[in-house]
């Protein structure tokens, strides 16, 4: 089923493309992709910020910015806190937190 949704011949000019505000990337020879500058820009994303990767079921890609600067979640997890968290756990809250602010 993935095959299937990878190999659509959507190109920029197609009228689903036109009618979706698609934006399109390429895949370099070294598995990179750059993010077009309005999706960057909407996601406010910056150079270093990490992104989260996942594949649905029928070839959809989700992707999600994991990391936040300090000044975004700066006092985030205080009013909650009844005892230390590790890195680990705050980096769950934080993917977690993301993911849920996210549209459907």
């Amino acid at each position: 089923m993935v095959d299937e949704a990878l190999s659509l011949p959507y190109s920029k000019d197609s009228e689903f493309c036109k009618e979706a505000d698609v934006s399109v990337s390429t895949l370099t020879s070294k598995g990179q992709v750059t993010i077009p500058k309005d999706v960057r820009e909407r996601l406010r994303l910056r150079t270093g910020d990490k992104l989260d990767f996942q594949v649905e079921e029928d070839g959809t890609i989700r992707v999600h910015p994991i990391a936040a600067r300090v000044s975004e979640v700066f006092g985030l997890l205080a009013e909650k806190a009844s005892r230390s968290y590790s890195v680990e756990e705050m980096d769950a809250g934080l993917r977690d937190a993301f993911r849920k602010d996210e549209p459907s």
